[in-house]
């Protein structure tokens, strides 16, 4: 049975929540992770480049080694005839070898002392940069406290001075309230007085009288009483049942509170 092939990219559990939780991470620390990625593909193109760069020089002086070589060993196949002269060359040869290569491993040694100052200036670039930018991010956390800050204090004292207006509203409400009642109270006096003053009327002055006046006035008197009173009782008993109905047809509850309207009240309906 063959193994089953999963459908498109399968990320790892870590790089699946850094995927999720990506949208939850600052700014600060989004850009600061990029630019750590920018320098670790840059640290990882230049040691390409370097690797290429000794393997071509070790192919090209091995290349000039054997060229060399041949060269000699041509020389050599040439100059057969001559005596004495092929002891001292041989000598001659492995000492330009010896100081050739002295020179290579030379020029590796400062190509190598180059690379590691290059690496540590580098290095002290990128803390200086982590540095400032830990820097600039405290700034901007600062700034935005202040800010904060200031903001809840506008509106502190926006929300004071809106409860001072209120209060100034209210006091002045309950001044009009308080004249307009005076006013209306005065004005009610002065009609109250001014009713009392109509009322007053002048007396007159007495005449001596005999019997029979002081027996009309008397029966005036009583007459007068008698209808008063019936008037009285009239509109007593008019205002009662006009009230009655009232409570019947309007007020429910006090309706309820009297009770039925048979048991208490003669029903004016």
């Amino acid at each position: 049975m063959e193994p089953m092939e999963p459908e498109g990219i399968m990320l790892s559990k870590a790089s699946q929540t850094e995927e999720d939780n990506y949208h939850m991470i600052s700014p600060t620390r989004r850009r600061r992770r990029r630019r750590r990625r920018r320098r670790r593909r840059r640290r990882r193109r230049r040691k390409r480049r370097r690797r290429r760069r000794r393997r071509r020089r070790r192919r090209r002086r091995r290349r000039r080694k054997k060229e060399k070589k041949k060269k000699e060993e041509g020389e050599e196949g040439g100059e057969e005839g001559e005596e004495g002269e092929g002891g001292g060359g041989g000598g001659g040869r492995e000492e330009e070898e010896e100081e050739e290569e002295e020179e290579e491993e030379e020029e590796e040694e400062e190509e190598e002392e180059e690379r590691r100052r290059k690496k540590k200036k580098e290095e002290e670039e990128e803390e200086e940069e982590e540095e400032e930018e830990e820097e600039e991010e405290e700034r901007r956390r600062r700034k935005k406290k202040e800010e904060k800050e200031e903001k809840e204090e506008k509106k502190k004292k926006e929300e004071e001075e809106e409860e001072e207006e209120e209060e100034r509203r209210r006091r002045r409400r309950r001044r009009r309230r308080r004249r307009r009642r005076r006013r209306k109270k005065k004005k009610k006096k002065e009609k109250k007085d001014k009713k009392k003053k109509k009322k007053k009327k002048k007396k007159k002055k007495k005449k001596k009288e005999g019997r029979r006046r002081r027996r009309r006035r008397r029966r005036r008197r009583r007459r007068r009483r008698t209808r008063t009173r019936t008037r009285t009782r009239r509109r007593r008993r008019r205002r009662r049942r006009m009230l009655l109905t009232r409570q019947w047809t309007g007020n429910k509850s006090r309706r309820a509170f009297l009770g039925q309207c048979e048991e208490t009240f003669r029903c004016p309906e």
